[in-house]
Order: C-alpha cells, then sequence, then structure tokens
C-alpha cells in the first residue's frame, strides 16, 4: 500500500497588536496552548470496511477513499507541532494515509500526471 505524505509549514512574523488581536494571521493558532514551548497535536482516522460482494479485484467500485475492500486502513494521520506566536510562531502539519494518497493522485500537477505537471 502506497501512501502519500503531506507536509504544510507555517511561520508568522507578526507585531504585537496582530497577535493580541486575533484575526486571519492567528487562526491557525486557535487550538496552541499559549503557553506551551512546543505543543503537540496527533489525529488518526481508522477505519475497516466490508464488502459482501467480495469483489474478485479487491477493490470496491464507485467509492473514492475506501476502495480497498475487505480490509482495515489508514485513512489519514496527522502529527501538528506548533508554537503559538508572540513576536515569532511556527506550526508544522505532517500527515499519511490513504486519504492523502487519493488527494495527491488527482492533483494535475503531481507526478502521477506527468503529461500536466511537465507544463508547470
Amino acid at each position: 500500500m502506497r501512501s502519500a505524505l503531506a507536509v504544510s509549514c507555517l511561520v508568522s512574523f507578526m507585531s504585537g497588536s496582530a497577535a493580541a488581536g486575533g484575526g486571519a494571521a492567528t487562526d491557525a493558532y486557535d487550538e496552541i496552548d499559549p503557553g506551551a514551548r512546543l505543543d503537540v497535536h496527533g489525529f488518526r482516522d481508522l477505519f475497516a470496511l466490508r464488502n459482501f460482494n467480495d469483489p474478485v479485484s479487491g477493490k470496491n467500485q464507485l467509492r473514492e477513499v475506501d476502495f480497498p475492500a475487505n480490509t482495515g486502513s489508514l485513512g489519514y494521520a496527522r502529527v501538528t507541532l506548533a508554537h503559538r506566536p508572540r513576536r515569532v510562531g511556527f506550526r508544522v502539519d505532517a500527515g499519511a494515509g490513504d486519504t492523502a494518497t487519493v488527494f495527491a493522485e488527482q492533483d494535475p500537477a503531481s507526478d502521477f500526471h506527468p503529461e500536466v505537471a511537465s507544463r508547470r
């Protein structure tokens, strides 16, 4: 089973008023503990699927994310490391799973579509 890795990074440089005043610049930090030097969060989505038709291919038809039949699956797992901004803050999200793979396969700019990706 192949998994895609999704990573996003957000670094904030802001004045004291933006950090205290909220708004778009600080929305990514709403769940982050203001007193922690480094805040760590985790998330996982696990599921098991049973197809009583028992498809020979082992894949469910007309299903986007849960296409492996009769198996357990890691839908998505994510780890977040963050420091709430005072003068400087950061947030790094790293995730992997079948959902990330499906989105990567459908992204026209990904390596799964070299005929489109080469036009960038």
